[in-house]
This record gives C-alpha cells, structure tokens and sequence, in this order.
C-alpha cells in the first residue's frame, strides 16, 4: 500500500503534471513536443472510404482513389465515414490509459488536437452540424467522473466550429467492457444500447452529425450510435476517434 505522502503526490501530478506522461521528462505540463511529434498517427491515404481501415488492398489498375474495404462492402455500416487520428500502440496506448482511467482530463486538448488534424485531412473545411460524444451509462459516469468521449467533443468544438449536443444520444443499458471481445460479441453487446430521445429528433432530422471517441476497435459501438441516429433521420453520420485498435 502506498504511503500517504506518495499516494498524495500521485494524484498532485495526474490533476497539475509537471512531467511529460509518456517520457517522464520534467518541466512539461503533461505531454511534451517530442512525444507528440512521434505519435504514430494513422495514415490519410489508403485506408478504407468508409470504416478507415488500412486493411485493404488498393486496386490500381481500377483507378480508385478511395477503396472500400471487403467488409464494408459486404455489410455497409450505417454511418458515413469513421476516420481516426493515431494508431492505438505504444505512446497512444499511454496517452488513452491515463485519459480514460487515470482521470488526466487534461490530456482532452492535445488529443483533440491531433483529432483536428485527422478531421482537416479527410474532411476538408466540413463543419458537422453537432458534435455527439458517444454517451456513458450514468453508472459509469458516476464511477470515472467524467465521459471521456465529451471532453474531446468539447476540445474539439472551438477547433471546427460545431456545438457539442450531448442530449442528442443517451445510453439505453449498460454494457459490459468490450475489451476482450471480437466483434460479433461488441456488435451484439451494444445492440439498441443507444437511442435518440424524442425530443431531440428535431435536431438530428436532416443533419451532419459527428460522433467522437476516444479508441475504435471493430467500429461497434460507432455503428450502434449511427443505427440510432439514422433511425431519427441523420442525413450523414461521420464518426472521429483519436486512436483505433
């Protein structure tokens, strides 16, 4: 068991850091320049149209600039796009620790940052009407404190120019952690876990809507929220997450 002194200090520098997360180096506030120069960011190019996936073999004598990915293909997922700005290993793995569990809510800013960049090179100057973060179940909330997926939203809004709508999307149930499952488990687990309230059907009829993440693994739970939003009538679902599995 920690001492008291040391527990005390611990939590000092998740909530005021003076050293970089990642390298450990001094005299920073939480992340330095060099560990976010070498974040190993996902590519722009040549990855899937739809999902992002880079698992896909482009076809060059079919002069497709864009390839859409066998399983895309096969089962087109209900949103639009899903893009993500780094890959989810090393340094990135770090970063998502601490932000997800460590309570560094500070992290929100320069991860939105790189969230931003991802966004200018797929999508252009695209301003989305919302800014949905994918929402926690209360119970959880209650237990982090804080929604992960809603402070990047707001880190990201100033950055693009789109209001946040937390209201738009709730949690039906809770659902287990999807750590340790494959997708056909994540697809089931959050099956009509998510839906648009009645009241918020107005704002979602007709709309560009961006929903933001922390990591994407299978596009599960990104799928499931697109299910519920185009349900209500989004007319083009895009979807953003800072690191993808």
């Amino acid at each position: 068991m920690p001492r008291p002194c040391h527990a005390l200090a611990t939590a000092l520098e998740q909530l005021y850091p003076t050293s970089c997360v990642v390298c450990g180096v001094r005299g920073v506030k939480g992340v330095c320049a060099d560990c976010l120069a070498a974040l190993p960011l996902h590519p722009a190019t040549g990855c899937c149209a739809i999902c992002g996936s880079i698992a896909v073999e482009r076809e060059e004598a079919s002069g497709t600039a864009d390839p859409v990915c066998p399983a895309c293909q096969a089962h087109p997922p209900a949103f639009d796009a899903a893009r993500s700005a780094a890959a989810f290993r090393g340094s990135v793995r770090i970063l998502v620790h601490h932000f997800k569990y460590r309570r560094a809510s500070w992290l929100a800013r320069p991860l939105a940052t790189c969230m931003h960049g991802a966004w200018v090179a797929h999508f252009g100057t695209l301003t989305p009407d919302w800014i949905v973060p994918v929402p926690l179940h209360p119970e959880k909330r209650l237990a982090r404190t804080y929604n992960q997926s809603e402070l990047l939203a707001r880190a990201l809004s100033p950055m693009l120019g789109a209001p946040v709508a937390r209201s738009l999307l709730c949690r039906t149930r809770a659902t287990p952690t999807q750590t340790r499952m494959n997708k056909a488990r994540r697809l089931e687990n959050v099956r009509n876990a998510f839906r648009v309230p009645d009241r918020a059907r107005p704002c979602v009829y007709g709309r560009t809507l961006l929903v933001v993440d922390d990591v994407m693994t299978t596009g599960a739970t990104f799928q499931a929220c697109a299910q519920a939003l185009r349900q209500a009538g989004a007319a083009r679902i895009l979807c953003l997450s800072f690191a993808r599995d």
